[in-house]
């Protein structure tokens, strides 16, 4: 891993978007190798241990999944009027989200990842 900012690390680890992380810095929530960081600017590489409210965060594997989309179902993964969609086929455990959409009523692959 080449060194980046800790907020894009700790967005690439799935903790959270870069803004929310950097709310997470200036919360006092993480700390780089034991010390606990506030500066925004920080950068770490892969010789860094980093933590989120001392738990270690480290880089998720990518994962992809190509569906067969059915007809009926919503390309999201969750819906806020209830309906069918495609997060009722993923576990809960696995964080990916659909690349691009298709609609409602049309079939097809479908790629859903957390790269």
């Amino acid at each position: 891993m080449t060194e980046m900012r800790l907020n894009r690390y700790l967005s690439l680890c799935g903790v959270a978007s870069r803004r929310k992380c950097e709310q997470l810095i200036l919360d006092e929530r993480v700390s780089v190798n034991g010390k606990t960081i506030t500066d925004l600017f920080v950068t770490v590489d892969d010789k860094d241990v980093v933590r989120l409210d001392d738990e270690k965060v480290s880089p998720q594997k990518h994962t992809y999944i190509v569906m067969n989309k059915p007809k009926g179902l919503t390309t999201t993964l969750n819906d806020e009027k209830n309906r069918d969609n495609v997060g009722m086929l993923i576990r809960r455990n696995i964080f990916v989200k659909p690349v691009g959409r298709l609609d409602k009523n049309t079939t097809g692959v479908l790629l859903l990842t957390n790269d």
